[in-house]
Parts: structure tokens; C-alpha cells; sequence
């Protein structure tokens, strides 16, 4: 299992985003913490 660090501003901006993104922010942190930091299968998502 993975550490993922969000800075705080970032936390306060979340709530400004459409629900859509932030549900699928959600996912990607979890996944980063399951998985690890490289993920391909994120469309977007490269090293």
C-alpha cells in the first residue's frame, strides 16, 4: 500500500469541482494508493 499526500489547498479546491471529477478523483488516489504511481489504464495518465 502507497502513502498519497494532497496538499491542502488542493483539498479545499475539491469541493468547487463538478461531482463527476471529484468522484473520479476519488478513484485515482484510490488506485494510486492500491496500485502504486504508475498507472496506465488512466486515460491521461503517464510517468
Amino acid at each position: 500500500m502507497y502513502e498519497v499526500l494532497v496538499k491542502k489547498k488542493v483539498l479545499k479546491d475539491i469541493g468547487k469541482l463538478p461531482e463527476a471529477i471529484q468522484k473520479a478523483l476519488v478513484n485515482l488516489i484510490d488506485d494510486l494508493r492500491e496500485k502504486g504511481p504508475i498507472r496506465n489504464e488512466w486515460p491521461n495518465f503517464g510517468k
